[in-house]
């Protein structure tokens, strides 16, 4: 029992390390220091960036990050997402149903 969850708390800490060597790279690329996070107008800027192009590693789990504890960005992502879906339908002649 007890190396089954020695294991599992293995895994964890090498996910949690990944996680955190990404967010220190993407902090570098943006030349902050200290714990400067993606506030709501970056994200806004990237989730549209999203739709167009693929997102770096770096970028993506940020805007994730942010995503985990926005509300409001969450929406906006959905909302981003619906009206992709619907011009595309209505593009390609589909009525939806």
């Amino acid at each position: 029992m007890t190396a089954g969850r020695d294991q599992h708390a293995g895994s964890r800490r090498t996910a949690l390390k990944g996680c955190l060597q990404a967010w220190l790279i993407y902090n570098a690329s943006r030349g902050a220091t200290g714990s400067n996070h993606m506030n709501c107008k970056e994200a806004h800027r990237v989730l549209c960036e999203a739709q167009d192009s693929k997102l770096s590693f770096a970028r993506r789990l940020a805007l994730r990050w942010h995503l985990a504890i926005c509300d409001h960005c969450t929406r906006f992502g959905r909302q981003l997402n619906f009206l992709r879906t619907a011009v595309r339908r209505y593009r390609d002649g589909g009525d939806g149903k």
